[in-house]
């Protein structure tokens, strides 16, 4: 019964935390994260300014500056979280207002390590490993991003090409299982699925659905 309790309590904890980091960055800074961000090009608009707003959550804020250590640094890894997010949709979802090039990656990683410093906080704040762990994606991302097109376009046809011939093989092959059981992981090589990181999940998905529709197209 006492378990149940603390495990009803540390999900509310983390519902109150996830509510107030939606809250700062997908409300009181959305112009910023959602619109301004990155716009027409990453020199125009960067991220410094956006981190003078969430150091003053961090710091000044009230609500949070009177919390001890252990909440403050739970608060902050809540907001990390949520501006993550908000920098991945600026990166890939940012609709036509945000366009990049190879050479902004040196400006987006500084960016990145900006952000890295302000959590980190000289060591007062959150543990380097847990950041680098919440901006994985990114990082993956600014990979990809430093890549010639005409690299990306090859790799995009080779798995596409692998995602097609693992649905043709499964398909022909013994006993009850889907057509495209087996497919998942095998678009891309362990070295490549290594490099993209959080990403290559969605990229074996978007393998097997090309997979799926060509098979039935």
């Amino acid at each position: 019964m006492l378990e149940a309790a603390a495990q009803s309590l540390r999900s509310g904890v983390a519902a109150v935390l996830k509510w107030l980091a939606v809250r700062v960055i997908w409300w009181e800074q959305r112009a910023g994260w959602c619109e301004l961000l990155y716009r027409h090009r990453v020199t125009a608009c960067r991220l410094d300014w956006l981190l003078q707003g969430l150091g003053g959550v961090l710091g000044d804020y009230k609500s949070i500056g009177i919390l001890g250590d252990e909440a403050r640094l739970e608060v902050a890894a809540a907001l990390l979280r949520e501006a993550s997010l908000a920098i991945e949709r600026a990166l890939v979802d940012g609709g036509p207002c945000r366009w990049y090039v190879a050479a902004d990656v040196a400006h987006l990683s500084e960016d990145i390590e900006g952000l890295k410093r302000l959590f980190f906080a000289d060591g007062d704040g959150l543990a380097l490993q847990d950041i680098n762990a919440s901006l994985a994606g990114i990082s993956a991302l600014l990979k990809v991003m430093s890549q010639p097109t005409a690299s990306l376009i090859d790799a995009h046809k080779a798995a596409r090409k692998t995602a097609l011939l693992s649905g043709e093989t499964a398909a022909v092959g013994s006993g009850s299982n889907s057509p495209y059981a087996g497919n998942t992981g095998s678009s891309m090589s362990q070295q490549q699925q290594q490099q993209l990181g959080p990403l290559a999940a969605k990229l074996k998905a978007a393998s097997t659905a090309a997979a799926a529709a060509g098979a039935t197209g």
